[in-house]
C-alpha cells in the first residue's frame, strides 16, 4: 500500500481539517490520518461522517469545548501513579464531555434521527456520574482543593486562618507604632513571609529579619521578630496542608485507577468522535458529498473540485475511469487545467479513502495505490535533469503498481527528444495497462493522441481552451483531444503576421497523415460535443419545463381541494339553519299540543313536515371516502355505528349498531369520526337500550301521571323514525297509576296495532308490548 501524500497535497488539506478538530487529542488524530485501502474500513468511515454532518447540520457540533489534553493524565492513572489538582479536572471535564455526548445523541434519537454507524461507539461511553461527584467533592472548578475535602485539611485551614488574623493584627499594629521608621504603611510578602517596609537608615535599630531591599536601596522588607513564633507556625501549617492534598490526591487517584477502563475507553471514543465530527463540518463548509464506493476500478464523479482551490476560481469537472477505459490521455495548452485534473482525482481519491466526504457526487474506487509524478524539478542533489527525475519516479512506480493502482503522470516523456519521449511514454502508458492499472496521463504529443485513439481501453481527454479570450475554461471534456494552440495564441499576443503566417506554412507543410487524420478527428470530435451539449440543454429545458407543469398540476389541485373543502362548510352551514328550523317545529309541536282544539292529524303533519326539511346531511357528507372502522351515522335512523365491511362495487356498507350489523347505501351515512368508540344513541327520556332482538324499551317508574303521554309519544315517535315496530314499556306495578296512564294514551294512538302484557322473561304485569303499525 502506497499513497503520494505530498504530491497530491494531502497533508495541507489535513491541515484545513485540524481546525475543526476541538480537542487536543482529536486535533493529534487528524494529523495522523492515513487513507485505506480496504473497501469495509472506507464505508462505514464514509457513513459515520455522513451521520455526523447530518446531525451538525441539526443540532450543531458535539459539545467538547473544555477538554484539555489528557493523555498523559491517563497513561498516569494506568500506571497507579498520583494526579496533580489540573489532570483530575482534565479527567473530570472529560467526564462532564462525555455526558453531554451522551444526552447530545439521546435528544437526535427522540427526534427520530437515526445514526446506526455512529451508535456503536455511543453505547461504548459511561459518564461516570458518581465520580464526577465524588470529584466535587474534593476540587472545585477553580482547581481549588475545597476545606471539606478531609476533617484534617477542614482543621488545618481553620487554624490557618486564626493565625493569620493574629499575624496580620501585629503586623497593623507595628504599622501604627512604628510609622515613623517606615517608608510606606503596608503589609507586603518576600519569601512568603509578611514584612513591612522600613527606612534603610533603620534596618539596625528595627528588631527583626531583613528579607529584601529596594531597587533604589532606600527601603528594607523585614519580618519583625515578635512576629517569628507566629509565622512559623504558619509556615509548619502550610507544610501539613500540602501533605493532607497530596493524601487527598493520591486518594482521587486511587479511585480514578479503579475506572480506568471506562475512562480510557471515554478518551479514545471521545477523541475520535471529535475527528469524525471534524471531518463533518469541513465537509459542510467545502460543500462535499458521500460517494459511493467501489473496489472494481471505477471512478465516476460528477462537477468534482479541488479543495484547496477557492470555489470561485474551480471550475467542477467530470472524471469517469475504469468502466469503458482504463486510461485517459490529457492533451491542451499550458496553464488549461491538465494538471489539476490529475491532482483533483488523486486528492479526491485519498479523501473518500480517508473517511471524508468529497466535493464530488458520484462514484470513487478505493485504490491499493495511488501513485503521483507531477511537476517539473529538477533534482539538485543527485544532479538530474527534469527527465531524469521525472523517469526515476516513473521507474519507481512502474516496480510498486498492481491491478488496483491509480498512476498520475503530469507531461510523460517530456524534457527530451519529442520523437522519443512519446515513443516512451507510450511503452509507459502500454506496461501500466498490462499491470491492469488505472492511468491519468498529461501530455502535448501527438503520437500519444493517436495512441489514445488506436486503444479500446485509452481515451482522449482535453481541457477546454477559449481561443477567441485567450483563456482557458478549465472544463475537462472526454473523448476531445487538445491542441496547443501556440501560433494562434502567438497572433493574439501580437506577434508580427509575417512570422506567424510562415509558421501554418511550414506546420502545413510538415503535417504527416497522421496529423491531417487526426485534425479531421478533432473537428468531428468538437462537432459532436457541440451537438450533445445542444441536446442536453433541450433536455435541461424540457425537464424544467416538465417540472413547471407538475408544479401547475399541483397548485390546480390545491385549489380544487380548496374549493370542495369550502363547499362542504357551506353545506354544513345550510344543514345547521335546517336543523335549527326544525328545533323550532319541534318546539311549536310541544307547545300546540296543550291547546285542545288541535286535532292529532295536524300534529302529525306538523312532524312529517319537520322530518322531510333536508336535515340530511348526507349530500355533503358523501363525499368522504369511507374506510373500516370509522364511526358513521345512519342518517335514516339518526343511529351512530361503526363501518365492519365494505364492498364498494355494489355501494355495500356494513354498519354495527350496538350488538345489530346492517347494510345500507354510501348515501345513507355520514361521516361522524375515525375511530370507533362507544356513545349512547340519541334517545327519548326514558329510553333504556335495544335489547338482542332489536326492540326499544322506555322505562316509567318513577314518573308523574301527567308526564306519561308526553314521554310514550316522544318514545313511538322514535321508534317508527329508527323502523321499528315492537317495544317494550315498563309501567311496574305499584299503586297502578302510571300503567292506567299508559293504556288510556295506547287506546287513542293510532299509531298503535295491538298490545299486551309482557310475558314469562318480560316483566309479567309489570310491562306491556306495544305491537306499532
Amino acid at each position: 500500500m502506497y499513497f503520494d501524500r505530498e504530491t497530491l497535497e494531502f497533508d495541507k488539506v489535513l491541515k484545513d481539517l485540524y481546525q475543526y478538530a476541538k480537542t487536543p487529542y482529536g486535533k493529534r488524530l487528524v494529523l495522523a490520518l492515513e487513507p485505506s485501502d480496504n473497501i469495509l474500513e472506507v464505508k462505514p468511515k464514509l457513513l459515520e461522517t455522513e451521520e455526523a454532518r447530518v446531525l451538525t447540520v441539526k443540532y450543531d457540533s458535539l459539545p467538547l469545548s473544555e477538554i484539555t489534553d489528557i493523555k498523559d493524565a491517563v497513561q498516569k492513572i494506568r500506571l497507579e501513579g498520583v494526579l496533580t489538582i489540573n489532570e483530575v479536572l482534565g479527567i473530570e471535564y472529560l467526564l462532564r464531555a462525555t455526558r453531554n455526548v451522551i444526552t447530545y445523541f439521546k435528544n437526535a434519537k427522540n427526534d427520530n434521527v437515526n445514526y446506526p454507524n455512529l451508535n456503536g461507539y455511543i453505547l461504548g461511553l459511561n459518564g461516570l456520574k458518581n465520580i464526577s461527584s465524588y470529584i466535587a467533592t474534593k476540587i472545585n472548578d477553580d482547581g481549588a482543593i475545597l476545606d471539606t475535602a478531609s476533617s484534617s485539611l477542614l482543621d488545618i485551614r481553620k487554624k490557618l486562618k486564626t493565625l493569620d488574623s493574629q499575624l496580620r493584627a501585629k503586623m497593623t499594629e507595628l504599622l501604627q507604632t512604628k510609622s515613623k521608621m517606615l517608608t510606606d504603611n503596608i503589609i507586603v510578602i518576600r519569601n512568603d513571609r509578611m514584612c513591612l517596609c522600613v527606612k534603610a537608615e533603620f534596618k539596625n535599630t528595627f528588631k527583626g529579619i531583613i528579607h529584601d531591599e529596594s531597587a533604589s536601596k532606600t527601603t528594607v522588607y523585614i519580618e519583625p521578630s515578635s512576629c517569628f513564633e507566629i509565622s512559623n507556625r504558619i509556615v509548619s501549617l502550610r507544610e501539613d496542608e500540602k501533605t493532607e492534598i497530596n493524601r487527598i490526591l493520591h486518594e482521587i487517584s486511587v479511585t480514578l485507577y479503579s475506572n480506568y477502563e471506562e475512562i480510557n475507553r471515554n478518551f479514545e471514543i471521545i477523541s475520535y468522535l471529535d475527528l469524525v465530527f471534524a471531518k463533518a463540518r469541513y465537509a459542510i463548509k467545502n460543500d462535499c458529498y458521500l460517494p459511493d464506493v467501489t473496489d472494481k476500478g471505477i471512478i465516476n464523479l460528477k462537477n468534482a473540485r479541488h479543495p484547496l482551490i477557492e470555489r470561485e476560481k474551480c471550475v467542477p469537472i467530470d472524471i469517469n475511469l475504469g468502466e469503458s477505459y482504463k486510461a485517459i490521455i490529457i492533451t491542451g495548452p499550458n496553464t488549461g487545467g491538465k494538471t489539476v485534473s490529475l491532482k483533483t482525482t488523486g486528492l479526491l481519491s485519498l479523501m473518500a479513502q480517508s473517511g471524508m466526504l468529497i466535493p464530488a457526487q458520484g462514484l470513487i474506487n478505493v485504490f491499493d495505490n495511488i501513485f503521483a509524478d507531477i511537476g517539473d524539478e529538477q533534482s539538485i542533489e543527485q544532479s538530474l535533469s527534469s527527465f531524469s527525475s521525472h523517469m526515476t519516479n516513473v521507474i519507481k512506480i512502474l516496480h510498486r503498481t498492481s491491478k488496483n493502482s491509480l498512476v498520475l503522470l503530469d507531461e510523460l516523456g517530456s524534457g527530451t527528444d519529442p520523437k522519443e519521449g512519446s515513443n516512451l511514454a507510450i511503452a509507459i502508458v502500454e506496461e501500466l495497462l498490462s499491470h491492469n492499472s488505472r492511468v491519468i496521463v498529461t501530455t502535448h504529443y501527438a503520437d500519444l493522441k493517436a495512441f489514445a485513439y488506436d486503444k479500446k481501453d485509452v481515451i482522449n481527454a482535453s481541457v477546454e481552451f477559449d481561443i477567441n479570450t485567450l483563456r482557458p475554461t478549465y472544463r475537462l471534456l472526454l473523448g476531445v483531444p487538445g491542441r496547443s494552440n501556440a501560433i494562434t495564441i502567438a497572433s493574439h499576443l501580437g506577434l508580427d503576421n509575417a512570422i506567424t503566417n510562415r509558421a501554418r506554412e511550414l506546420e502545413e507543410s510538415n503535417h504527416t497523415d497522421l496529423s491531417k487524420m487526426l485534425e479531421k478527428l478533432d473537428i468531428e470530435n468538437t462537432r459532436l460535443q457541440d451537438e450533445i451539449k445542444g441536446y442536453q440543454e433541450n433536455n435541461n429545458n424540457l425537464l424544467e419545463r416538465i417540472k413547471e407543469i407538475e408544479a401547475k398540476e399541483a397548485k390546480l389541485d390545491r385549489e380544487y381541494q380548496n374549493i370542495i373543502l369550502k363547499a362542504k362548510e357551506e353545506a354544513k352551514k345550510i344543514l345547521e339553519n335546517a336543523r335549527n328550523d326544525a328545533n323550532d317545529l319541534l318546539e311549536e309541536i310541544d307547545s300546540i299540543r296543550k291547546r285542545a282544539d288541535v286535532k292529532e292529524h295536524e300534529i302529525a303533519d306538523i312532524k312529517y313536515l319537520s322530518r322531510n326539511m333536508g336535515l340530511d346531511d348526507h349530500n355533503v357528507e358523501s363525499l368522504h371516502d369511507f374506510k373500516v372502522g370509522e364511526r358513521v351515522k345512519v342518517i335514516s335512523y339518526d343511529r351512530e355505528g361503526f363501518i365492519s365491511k365494505i364492498d364498494e362495487k355494489r355501494d355495500k356498507y356494513i354498519v354495527t349498531i350496538g350488538s345489530m350489523n346492517m347494510e345500507f347505501k354510501k348515501k345513507d351515512l355520514a361521516f361522524v369520526g375515525s375511530a370507533p368508540q362507544v356513545k349512547k344513541p340519541k334517545k327519548p327520556k326514558g329510553i333504556d337500550s335495544v335489547n338482542r332482538e332489536g326492540h326499544l324499551s322506555l322505562d316509567l317508574r318513577g314518573f308523574r301521571y301527567e308526564d306519561v303521554a308526553l314521554e310514550i309519544d316522544h318514545f313511538i315517535d322514535h321508534a317508527l323514525v329508527t323502523g321499528i315496530h315492537m317495544i317494550y314499556i315498563i309501567h311496574g306495578f305499584g299503586t297502578g297509576a302510571v300503567r292506567k296512564a299508559t293504556y288510556e294514551y295506547l287506546k287513542k294512538c293510532k299509531y298503535v296495532e295491538s298490545t299486551r302484557f309482557g310475558g314469562e322473561g318480560e316483566g309479567l304485569n309489570g310491562c306491556t308490548v306495544v305491537y306499532l303499525k
